[in-house]
């Protein structure tokens, strides 16, 4: 049973899906008592499942909440659920506080400030991290505001990750969308330079592997090109979203005397990328156009390259079980009593961004996919066997 001030504290937390989903289920299981609310009733059970209370409404969840949490798409949703009368700012109660993990309008979250209740305090804290940051804890969270309200969510915010706090309210919003822009540009700069590499015979492996350990390693190199390679691309954030995100940048951009070249250029290539694929394909479609116009037929043959026969398994969970670290791969090994071990090479993955398992196969596939999300028993598992 949770004990003392976790337990008596109520929190409110509206927005569960890719993000906030995890986020709200970790505050569940530090023992905090959590009111949530979702209008996906698959996603609300979820949280109900992990031991939240199902709200019937933003401003229900409110009403009593101590701390308010709210993790949407985009700030016009942000604007529906807490602004006006009827909406959920205006139920708070004196000395609590709501925190703001939506990736923001910094000019909305200060208009909205400025409307709250008397008593009621503000928190800016976007997050970065990705799905896998979320669910275990190691997002970093940009918090701005007034000290006070940021000492008194502090160890709340702890339960998701690293808070950094950023300065005055509205800046942890422009801290996110800096560290965003810069990503961006790496996302796009990076898909580049794996298409110059393999156009000139390097093995992608090899390049890879080069990049990480080297002065053009980063995040995105490491943590999401493995999303590239498995041919999914980060469904979990989708194009649309970049765009919103880029064009949150741009209105910050108007403080800038100075030209953007990187940005616009950045801005230009996910423009690119949802004119052919859609905005809900995946964020990294921005480096699948560049291997589409390459004439990659298949990642996995790039990842061969040529070297290797390649063979497509089509896995149901319960095939083969992956094993993965946040930013490296790991090679396992399970022999059982009767088996012998081959030099075959399982190059797998699960719809979560940047889980890529290497894993040794012996005569007969082991073991059992492990969920990427509270929805992968539905989804099928792809797995290329790069054969030697």
């Amino acid at each position: 049973m949770p004990g003392s001030e976790e337990a008596q504290l109520r929190i409110g937390f509206v927005g569960l899906g890719t993000m906030g989903g995890p986020m709200c289920r970790r505050l569940v299981a530090a023992g905090y008592s959590v009111t949530a609310f979702d209008l996906s009733e698959e996603a609300l059970s979820v949280a109900v499942e992990a031991g939240a209370e199902a709200g019937k409404s933003a401003r229900q969840c409110a009403k009593d909440a101590d701390f308010m949490l709210t993790s949407l798409p985009a700030p016009h949703h942000v604007e529906l659920v807490m602004a006006g009368p009827d909406g959920a700012l205006a139920a708070m109660k004196p000395g609590a506080v709501w925190v703001d993990l939506t990736t923001n309008r910094r000019e909305l979250v200060l208009e909205l400030a400025a409307a709250a209740p008397e008593g009621v305090s503000v928190v800016d804290a976007p997050v970065t991290g990705a799905v896998d940051g979320a669910r275990q804890g190691r997002l970093t969270v940009f918090a701005g505001g007034d000290p006070e309200p940021v000492a008194a969510a502090r160890e709340l915010l702890g339960h998701l990750g690293n808070v950094l706090e950023c300065g005055p309210l509205g800046t942890g919003n422009v801290v996110k969308l800096v560290a965003n822009q810069l990503w961006f540009v790496a996302a796009a700069a990076l898909g580049e330079g794996l298409a110059v590499g393999v156009a000139n015979n390097v093995d992608l492996r090899t390049l890879w592997e080069a990049i990480c350990d080297s002065v053009g390693g980063s995040f995105v190199a490491r943590h999401d090109a493995p999303s590239i390679f498995a041919g999914h691309y980060d469904p979990s954030f989708p194009l649309g979203l970049c765009l919103k995100d880029l064009g949150l940048i741009e209105e910050l951009e108007a403080g800038v005397n100075a030209e953007l070249p990187m940005t616009a250029a950045a801005r230009s290539a996910f423009e690119r990328a949802a004119q052919r694929y859609g905005v809900d394909a995946a964020e990294l479609c921005v480096a699948r156009r560049i291997a589409d116009d390459e004439g990659f037929d298949a990642i996995a043959e790039v990842v061969a390259g040529g070297r290797r026969g390649v063979r497509t398994l089509d896995l149901r969970p319960g095939d083969l079980q992956i094993f993965m670290g946040r930013f490296s791969m790991h090679r396992v090994t399970r022999v059982g009593e009767k088996s012998r071990p081959r030099h075959t090479t399982i190059l797998a993955y699960t719809p979560e961004p940047g889980v890529i398992g290497r894993v040794e196969r012996t005569r007969q596939l082991f073991g059992r996919v492990l969920p990427a999300h509270e929805h992968a028993e539905q989804e099928r598992v792809r797995a290329d066997a790069l054969l030697d």
